[in-house]
């Protein structure tokens, strides 16, 4: 069964969610709990949102 060496080799392309994932966790402790810097976790709340002018939108409750 010589098939899987003829068969072009896919270059491997670096996923980057998962690299921003597993970096986020090493940062903040990730599923570890909260550790001895917890300072870090609260970075992890800095991520970009949109938020809409007065009057647009669905008010959350």
């Amino acid at each position: 069964t010589g098939r899987q060496s003829s068969q072009p080799v896919e270059p491997v392309v670096p996923d980057i969610e998962a690299d921003l994932l597993e970096f986020s966790e090493a940062k903040t402790g990730g599923k570890r709990g909260d550790g001895p810097d917890v300072k870090g976790e609260i970075l992890s709340n800095l991520e970009p949102v949109q938020v809409p002018e007065a009057g647009e939108g669905q008010p959350e409750v």
